[in-house]
């Protein structure tokens, strides 16, 4: 049967990791187990390094659509799906970089944002708050995986505009008002790391963006709150 409404907005640790325990142990279990096999083929050298980063892509977007299959009949099964099928693609995608150099920081930064984007859609299109939150800080993690926050605060402050950009949408849509707090933490966090680069220009110029966004995000969603309760 379909999940409930009011359990899958409402947020417990120890609920959570008690709900379809067997579906969350056997996902650790299957990284576990595709972890063990890629590191034995790789250390004797069965699949060359273009082939690896394909398998895991692979194995990353095949996670994703069984994850949207399985939300139609249970959001929260499916849910765990999606986040393991993103976190691989964002780890090949690390490792790709990383080891073999296959993508620049920007491109890396790219399928990353894609891929956190269909989370995001995902979300959306199945109602689920949960996986919202997951696929925004799986975003907010991305940076980290690339370097990125070490050298050019443009594209960091560009991508992290993207982010806000596509949670006050999915705020818009769902009225998950958390989402927008948490993306301000996130850019309150990366503008730290830019306190003292030469740049300071650039990043006072997004500072006031950033300002200027939320200001205007908390302004629409007061209207919106208070024609809500004047329909009431």
């Amino acid at each position: 049967p379909p999940d409930n409404q009011a359990s899958e907005n409402s947020f417990s640790l120890i609920s959570w990791i008690k709900q379809d325990f067997m579906v969350k142990l056997g996902g650790f279990l299957l990284l576990i187990a595709l972890g063990w096999f890629v590191s034995y083929a790789f250390a004797n050298n069965w699949i060359g390094p273009a082939g690896r980063v394909t398998l895991g892509i692979l194995f990353g977007v095949l996670m994703l659509l069984l994850g949207i299959w399985r939300m139609q009949e249970s959001r929260h099964q499916g849910g765990i799906f999606t986040v393991v099928g993103s976190t691989t693609i964002l780890f090949t995608v690390f490792a790709a970089r990383e080891m073999y150099d296959f993508f620049t920081p920007v491109s890396a930064l790219f399928v990353m944002f894609m891929t956190v984007a269909f989370v995001a859609f995902v979300s959306v299109r199945y109602n689920s708050e949960r996986l919202a939150m997951a696929g925004l800080l799986l975003s907010g993690f991305a940076p980290t995986l690339t370097n990125a926050p070490l050298w050019d605060p443009i594209v960091v402050f560009s991508y992290l505009l993207m982010v806000v950009a596509g949670t006050l949408w999915v705020v818009w849509f769902t009225g998950w008002t958390k989402l927008t707090f948490v993306s301000l933490v996130i850019t309150y966090l990366y503008s730290l790391s830019f306190l003292y680069t030469d740049n300071q220009d650039a990043v006072l110029t997004y500072s006031f963006l950033f300002v200027l966004v939320f200001f205007v995000a908390n302004v629409v969603s007061l209207m919106r709150r208070r024609d809500d309760d004047k329909h009431l």
